[in-house]
């Protein structure tokens, strides 16, 4: 080292707070779905298998379910309620977009000729 400046650099670097495992403790967590009550319970016996990992014996799981919420703001006023530690989710809630397969290419070229109406993009 030939300055004071590379010195302090090397000094500063080094300089670090050592990392403490501290172990994640979740004692709510909340499935949200559009499913009813008894599709919702089903759902969480799988996830409970799945994160096996955090799930104890004093954990709660809740289901807020379809008929609870229809809008955004009735979906937030549910999950500040009941205030979790984890919050378990899909995509396309109250959505039949996942009835309709994603785009092959076999389905692009059946649209491309002429089996669909309007353009088809791909």
């Amino acid at each position: 080292m030939t300055t004071i400046d590379q010195f302090e650099s090397v000094f500063l670097s080094a300089d670090k707070a050592v990392f403490t495992y501290e172990p994640v403790t979740i004692d709510n967590v909340l499935l949200v779905s559009d499913l009813d009550e008894e599709g919702g319970r089903a759902l969480i016996d799988q996830f409970r298998g799945f994160l096996a990992a955090i799930d104890r014996a004093e954990t709660r799981w809740d289901h807020l379910g379809g008929a609870a919420f229809s809008t955004v703001k009735e979906l937030l006023d549910g999950l500040h309620s009941r205030g979790p530690d984890l919050v378990v989710t899909y995509r396309h809630l109250h959505s039949t977009a996942w009835h309709w397969p994603p785009a092959t290419p076999a389905r692009l070229a059946h649209l491309r000729h002429g089996a669909g109406r309007g353009p088809a993009l791909g």
